[in-house]
């Protein structure tokens, strides 16, 4: 069976990138006795950045607070680029210790400095470290629409270097959301822009892509020839993540083809390194990976023992928005005190230069240091408080916005079609009905009116809670428009609905209504007459083991581009057929060996395949196909799908 890993190639950052000169005690103590010294100016904030330079990103904690030091002071002496600089190399340290909440809250700071500012090339250079914020934290399509602008930009600068990082980000979110083909396109067009720039960095990163590629596809010999190409370029750029990342990958191929000696091999030199240069999530990832060996191996003992290493470190990672929080007054705790030295320091050099009198000065200073460390130790442990209370608030809260979106459950579930008159005016049918969120934004309704009986199946804008809004405003108008205005058809009801919608709404309120059929049955002298309307989504019918897909009209109930009636369609069927009601969430769901949609047409063959089947089998047979069909990967939309069988 094969691993489910997650894929570690590099994410490209906005920044250029730059490496990083070896610590040298003496280059720093230097820097430090200089910023000491210096006013509170753009000189200064240059010595900051410098300074900032002697520090490894990965492994040293000087480096965010030197950054931060630095932004601090940009914006108190409102130095524009030092205020841009300087919050990118925050973003970036934040980005690569995996605080992305703190990260994301620096970012829309920063975005905003850069609005206000009118510094848009900056602004849409900006996005493409937003689209890995949002990548890292799962909410792909968002970071789609991030990366695109980027990608965008960078077309129109006709920068290649920048414009490949992007296609390189791209690439990896594709890769993530089971979208092969298009990671692969990404990642190729990316690996020739590299290759013709001779970025060997980049091209060692690009190949290592598509050796995750072809892991994902199932074919490991290439996945590991493509791996070793990878670590012979990184071998002789020295560059340990890239290595690190490279020998994870290995792992997880000679896990896969169960060369499982090999697996702990590569797994053990890729945490050590993950280790030196403190890549959290890589550590936590390669004690799963040799957990999972072992087990094979039948070595429970380091199984479990790895295990327990992989679950602490995994909660550990769990609570990273708090404490990226508490790093930040940490820092900012530490940056007063290191100001505090390096002033001592400058007292002690002068008090050697003219004497005893400036010692008694200096004694003076001491003592003033040691009560301002007992302030700000006060201070920090009353900040510390503070942030636990704030901690239980924000628990609190989400609690009782939880239980509200419960009770809001509740109440659209009140409001769904009532069984009992489903029961009583349809013989035989049954709802698959499974939301992507707590609450809808699909929904079904029904109700009889005048010997009639209408049902419809219905997918408001959205989903999630704003979507469950739309759905009680549109399941509110189909109910004034059948009981109270007397309206009967079920294309004159859509008109109906749409009209109110677009009156309530208003002009901002364009893209908001919903796709939906509206069936009416009649039955009129032991007849049953069957008419309806359907915007965009259409009603399926399967008679004599034959499918029939209905007409639609090809527009939403709601503003759009098209504003002309609804048409009355009616539906010929017999005692014994049955017909199918859904929205798009079935069909549009990712999934299956290749990560790709569900579709239509596989949707309406299984329809096809069961129909000659009881309702609860049905039901029950659809709910584990599209479970099955997913696998992993997320829901994307809520799924509602009524089978009814005519008498």
């Amino acid at each position: 069976m094969r691993e489910v890993f997650k894929p570690i190639v590099f994410l490209m950052l906005f920044l250029s990138t730059f490496s990083l000169f070896s610590q040298n005690s003496r280059i720093v103590d230097s820097l430090r006795t200089l910023i000491a010294k210096a006013p509170d100016d753009s000189n200064k904030v240059n010595l900051y950045f410098t300074l900032s330079r002697q520090f490894d990103i990965f492994k040293s904690k000087d480096y965010f607070e030197i950054n931060l030091a630095a932004l601090n002071l940009s914006q108190k002496i409102n130095f524009t680029s030092g205020i841009n600089r300087h919050y990118s190399n925050v973003i970036r340290f934040l980005f690569q210790r995996g605080i992305y909440d703190l990260a994301i809250a620096y970012y829309h700071d920063y975005e905003q400095f850069l609005t206000e500012n009118n510094m848009n090339d900056e602004l849409q250079a900006s996005y493409n470290m937003y689209g890995n914020l949002l990548s890292r934290q799962k909410k792909y399509s968002e970071a789609a629409l991030f990366y695109h602008k980027a990608k965008d930009f960078q077309f129109s600068k006709n920068d290649d270097q920048k414009y490949a990082n992007v296609l390189n980000n791209l690439s990896i979110l594709y890769l993530n959301t089971g979208n092969y083909d298009s990671s692969l396109t990404y990642c190729s067009s990316a690996l020739l822009i590299y290759k013709k720039n001779n970025s060997s960095s980049a091209i060692a990163n690009s190949i290592l892509g598509l050796a995750e590629l072809y892991l994902k596809k199932g074919d490991f010999q290439m996945a590991e020839s493509r791996v070793f190409e990878s670590i012979d370029i990184y071998e002789i750029l020295n560059e340990k993540q890239g290595l690190c990342n490279c020998y994870y990958v290995l792992g997880l191929i000679y896990n896969q083809t169960d060369n499982y000696p090999k697996s702990l091999l590569y797994t053990n030199k890729s945490l050590d390194l993950a280790k030196d240069l403190n890549l959290l999530e890589v550590q936590r990832d390669c004690y799963n990976n040799l957990s999972k060996a072992y087990h094979r191996l039948n070595n429970d003992a380091e199984a479990f023992q790895n295990h327990i290493l992989f679950k602490n470190l995994n909660d550990s990672l769990a609570s990273e928005s708090l404490q990226g929080k508490m790093l930040e007054m940490e820092v900012k705790y530490d940056i007063i005190q290191k100001e505090v030295v390096l002033k001592k320091q400058q007292y002690e050099i002068n008090a050697i230069r003219i004497g005893l009198g400036l010692v008694i000065l200096l004694a003076i200073f001491i003592y003033r240091g040691f009560r301002l460390k007992q302030k700000t130790n006060k201070e920090l442990e009353q900040k510390n408080i503070l942030i636990a209370q704030q901690k239980e608030l924000v628990d609190d809260k989400q609690k009782e916005i939880l239980d509200s979106i419960n009770y809001a459950k509740k109440i659209q579930y009140a409001l769904l079609a009532n069984e009992e008159l489903l029961k009583t005016n349809l013989d035989d049918f049954f709802i698959l009905f499974n939301p992507k969120d707590i609450v809808s934004g699909d929904f079904y309704w029904s109700t009889e009116h005048n010997g009639k009986f209408y049902i419809a199946v219905c997918d408001s804008t959205g989903h999630g809670v704003p979507g469950a809004f739309m759905s009680l405003l549109n399941m509110g108008f189909l109910n004034e428009a059948v009981k109270e205005k007397n309206i009967t058809e079920p294309h004159e009801v859509f008109n109906f609905v749409r009209k109110r919608l677009i009156e309530s709404i208003g002009s901002d309120g364009q893209q908001d209504g919903m796709d939906a059929i509206l069936v009416c049955i009649d039955y009129h002298e032991n007849n049953q007459i069957v008419t309806y309307a359907a915007a965009n989504n259409k009603p399926v019918l399967v008679s004599n083991n034959s499918i029939i897909e209905h007409k639609a009209d090809k527009m939403p109930v709601g503003k759009g581009e098209r504003t002309e009636p609804f048409t009355l369609f009616q539906l010929s069927a017999k005692s014994g057929d049955m017909l199918y009601l859904y929205t798009d969430g079935f069909a549009d769901q990712f999934g299956g060996p290749k990560g790709k949609k569900f579709k239509y047409k596989q949707l309406n063959e299984l329809l096809l395949s069961i129909n000659n089947k009881p309702m609860d089998e049905q039901n029950l047979e659809l709910v584990t196909v599209f479970k099955g069909w997913k696998g992993d990967l997320e829901q994307v939309d809520d799924v509602l799908l009524v089978g009814i069988r005519f008498k």
